[in-house]
């Protein structure tokens, strides 16, 4: 009998790429958008980044302990479940920040 093997994606990358690249990855996506919009609204990228290492400090600071607190009190799931809001809110509000190049006509 063939066993059939199934490997998610997050897996794969676990695999094909050292966890300490693979967490890196999604940084120069994010940074390029923090500059963008430092200057679309007439802030220095010095200011602007420096908000945003802030603001990754605060949540890796207070992230653990208050999901710890919402699991122990309310079960494991809330955490996850208000994490993947948290994300989904982002996703949203990106897509909005972020301008779209005009769809070109088919020649």
């Amino acid at each position: 009998m063939s066993e059939i093997i199934q490997i998610s994606l997050d897996e794969m990358g676990a695999i094909l790429i050292p966890a300490p690249i693979r967490e890196r990855l999604h940084l120069s996506p994010g940074m390029t958008l923090v500059a963008d919009r430092a200057e679309a609204v007439g802030l220095t990228q010095g200011l602007a980044f420096g908000v945003m290492n802030s603001a990754w400090a605060l949540g890796n600071l207070t992230g653990p302990a208050l999901g710890g607190a919402l699991a122990e009190r309310f079960g494991d799931a809330i955490p996850y479940l208000l994490a993947g809001m948290l994300c989904f809110l982002t996703l949203i509000a990106a897509q909005r920040v972020v301008r779209r190049p005009a769809a070109r006509p088919a020649a």
